[in-house]
């Protein structure tokens, strides 16, 4: 990157996204924690004021903004709650894949209306995906199960489909099709506000005008996306990691032992500085990795990285966020105990860490000469 510094654009973005957050995210995130009431509400505001797909092209009415942009924004909105922002970035995901090898009637199709009036695009995660798919004729048949995420407030979904040679086709389902179903709210650790739920086929008839891209060529195109779509999943990841950072200085500047404030101690200011060292390098990896694909050089290890870390400091941070607050972090009524839920529950969402990093591993093997 030539050039660390936010040009006038990007920070007016940056500020409608942080203001939206703390005034309209933050305030309700424990309210939707407890509940399971869908925050639709929140939703249907940052769509009105253009915080959801920023990245759609001006042709079918977004703001066609780069990868950047869109990671500055996100990080903002999960900084108020990771788990009321999660609608965005599932919509997110469901759409990346369509801009990645949708044809231009899919595209027409699907995405304009996200734009029309409100709604959000379904994403089925490929780590939970149960889904088997047959050829039938001219058509596929689709049977099984994954868990899916916006799959009440999405028209439609993506979903990758396992055939019987092991090979991976991606699939948009419309939700009402015959043989969806449903199912109800999945119980889950964090995310609590997320619309996360269990997504049934009994076998559901798609045509190839379904398919994203090519038959069995799932694998392939699914990695083409997650270099588009894993630095604002890092964003996400990071915005959670800097609310608990400052949740835990807060708290370490007001509670008092010995006569002077926790932040005194060392032990304790040893910690603070871990955590922001954790979130700088998280943001720089996110910025760097979608710069690269603002400028046509997008590197899917490089993608990688950035949301592996991410989401393994979020996880780091939210638990050194509940020891400052020492037994108080345990509780609901104190904001870290949440956090510490939701950046577990992403890792789980997120299940890739493993194939990750051994995906990371063989492109460095396979860029060293010897």
């Amino acid at each position: 990157m030539t050039d660390l510094i936010l040009n006038d654009e990007s920070k007016q973005y940056q500020d409608l996204a942080k203001d939206f957050s703390q005034n309209e995210i933050a305030p309700k995130s424990e309210f939707f924690d407890h509940s399971s009431v869908p925050p639709t509400d929140i939703w249907k505001k940052a769509w009105e004021i253009g915080l959801v797909n920023v990245q759609l092209p001006e042709a079918f009415g977004g703001l066609g903004l780069g990868l950047l942009d869109a990671t500055i924004i996100a990080e903002e909105l999960a900084a108020g709650c990771v788990g009321i922002s999660a609608a965005f970035w599932g919509n997110d995901l469901a759409v990346a894949p369509l801009l990645v090898a949708g044809t231009s009637a899919q595209q027409e199709k699907l995405l304009k209306p996200l734009m029309n009036d409100f709604s959000v695009a379904g994403y089925c995660f490929e780590t939970s995906s149960n889904v088997q798919v047959k050829r039938n004729g001219m058509e596929y048949v689709l049977s099984g199960d994954a868990v899916c995420i916006n799959a009440t407030q999405a028209p439609w979904l993506v979903m990758t489909a396992l055939s019987i040679e092991g090979k991976k086709t991606v699939f948009v389902i419309e939700k009402n099709a015959k043989g969806v179903s449903v199912g109800e709210p999945t119980p889950k650790m964090g995310l609590t506000a997320a619309d996360i739920r269990l997504i049934t086929l009994n076998h559901v008839s798609a045509t190839a005008e379904q398919m994203l891209g090519e038959a069995d060529q799932g694998t392939k195109l699914m990695e083409q996306v997650r270099v588009q779509t894993a630095p604002t999943m890092a964003a996400y990841a990071t915005g959670l990691a800097r609310a608990a950072m400052e949740h835990a200085i807060k708290y370490s500047k007001e509670r008092f032992t010995f006569g002077v404030p926790i932040a005194n101690h060392q032990g304790v200011g040893f910690m603070l500085a871990d955590m922001s060292k954790g979130v700088e390098a998280a943001r720089l990896l996110t910025h760097k990795a979608a710069w690269l694909v603002d400028n046509g050089a997008g590197n899917f290890s490089q993608s990688l990285t950035a949301l592996h870390f991410a989401t393994e400091i979020a996880m780091s941070i939210a638990t050194d966020a509940v020891q400052v607050y020492g037994g108080y972090g345990y509780s609901r009524e104190y904001p870290v105990e949440k956090l510490m839920r939701d950046a577990k529950t992403m890792q789980v969402l997120e299940a890739q860490a493993v194939n990750d990093r051994l995906t990371i591993g063989l492109q460095l093997v396979a860029g060293c000469s010897t």
